[in-house]
């Protein structure tokens, strides 16, 4: 064994790809979330491209009006009021 080397066991080694695939099964639907989120604030899917502009989405509002991507979805109530 060459020094610096790093024998991975077979347990690890299953816990790792099975770690890796579930990463990549989560990644497509964040994705789809995050272009949808964009859309709502009536911004291009390609701005979540730019690094922590999902935290700008997480406190900006959504579009009221119908913009280039759609109607605005209507909200729906807990049935709590009153």
């Amino acid at each position: 064994m060459v020094k610096g080397d790093v024998q991975v066991h077979g347990d690890m080694r299953v816990l790792y790809v099975a770690s890796v695939l579930f990463m990549v099964a989560l990644f497509l639907p964040f994705c789809a979330a995050t272009f949808r989120r964009a859309h709502d604030a009536g911004r291009s899917g390609w701005w979540v491209w730019i690094p922590l502009y999902e935290y700008v989405l997480l406190f900006k509002d959504s579009d009221p009006s119908s913009n280039q991507y759609g109607d605005p979805i209507p909200e729906v109530g807990l049935g709590l009021e009153g």
